[in-house]
């Protein structure tokens, strides 16, 4: 298992794609790594796949949409590991469709997600990383459609920029 002087993570969307592999990768340098993602069934399937790894993985299902969850995850991290170094904000979702003609429902989950759910990680991270007492870094994970959007895909461009 990784010792006290191992980097502290919190990574959000980890339940697939790049937090699933970014944990993943964490937790092979030996980093203990909180997994947060609303699908508490691939953060079992993620601590499985971590379990012979140098590094820990502690699932947590929250909801980036909700600064209760973000705060709640932080909170989780302090008590078991005393300190927050790391964030990566990568939770986020796409929507396709013409802007005008999608359901509004549709885009403000898309906007909600990308947007609120980077803030509300960052609200809740920061205060840790200033506690902590060594810093800390923050990653943003966006996307390309933030500076060339796609055809279709306004409200993602725009959450992305």
């Amino acid at each position: 298992m990784s010792d006290s002087n191992s980097p502290v993570v919190l990574i959000t969307g980890a339940s697939s794609g790049i937090g699933y592999a970014t944990a993943l990768a964490f937790a092979r340098q030996g980093a203990r790594v909180a997994a947060v993602a609303r699908r508490a069934d691939r953060l079992a399937a993620l601590a499985e796949a971590a379990a012979e790894l140098p590094g820990e993985i502690l699932p947590l299902e929250g909801d980036v949409t909700r600064a209760a969850d973000m705060q709640a995850a932080v909170e989780a991290v302090q008590a078991r590991w005393g300190r927050l170094d790391i964030l990566v904000a990568n939770a986020g979702i796409g929507q396709r469709g013409p802007l005008v003609e999608s359901a509004w429902e549709d885009i403000e989950t898309v906007l909600r997600t990308n947007i609120d759910g980077v803030v509300h990680a960052v609200r809740a991270a920061v205060p840790a990383m200033r506690t902590g007492g060594r810093g800390g870094h923050i990653c943003l994970i966006s996307s390309v459609s933030g500076v060339a959007p796609a055809a279709f895909a306004a409200a993602y461009g725009a959450s992305k920029a």
